[in-house]
């Protein structure tokens, strides 16, 4: 039978992990990832929403263009490719989820400021919800003042 001479030493004891150390660093890995995945969640969302309203802007600047070239802008039928007929517009361009914009000329706003409209459906891809995009109504939150929270 074999003798141990000495007993092992504490620090050969101490070099590894226990079984519970290990899994606390496993849960708390798991409660970070949770975190970030919730935030990005809605990050994709978000640059869709922004990029399609930078289009929109776009859009907006090549009809006033053509409004002030050709007198009219293009009517609903036509949609918007007289402004890539006019290289006013290199193509008809899509939304971040590439789908056409609603262009309809004239508008059904009846305001003046408003001649036209221009919609996205948004991310659900529905017309008539809240998520739709209309630029009017993104140009005139731009406007709006903002104050300050006392």
């Amino acid at each position: 039978m074999l003798k141990r001479s000495r007993p092992l030493s504490r620090s050969r004891r101490a070099a590894g992990f226990s079984l519970l150390e290990l899994m606390l660093v496993v849960v708390i890995m798991g409660i970070l990832m949770s975190v970030v995945i919730v935030n990005l969640a809605g990050a994709g969302k978000k640059a869709k929403t922004g990029a399609t309203i930078a289009i929109m802007k776009q859009i907006k600047s090549a009809l006033a263009s053509y409004s002030t070239e050709f007198g009219s802008l293009p009517p609903t039928e036509m949609g918007l490719q007289p402004l890539v007929a006019t290289k006013t517009l290199e193509k008809v361009p899509l939304d971040a989820w590439k789908r056409p914009f609603r262009y309809m000329y004239p508008g059904t706003s009846g305001n003046p400021d408003q001649p036209y409209d221009l919609m996205s459906m948004g991310d659900d891809a529905q017309w008539g919800t809240p998520g739709n995009l209309n630029i009017w109504i993104i140009e005139n939150a731009d406007a709006a003042p903002t104050t300050a929270i006392p």
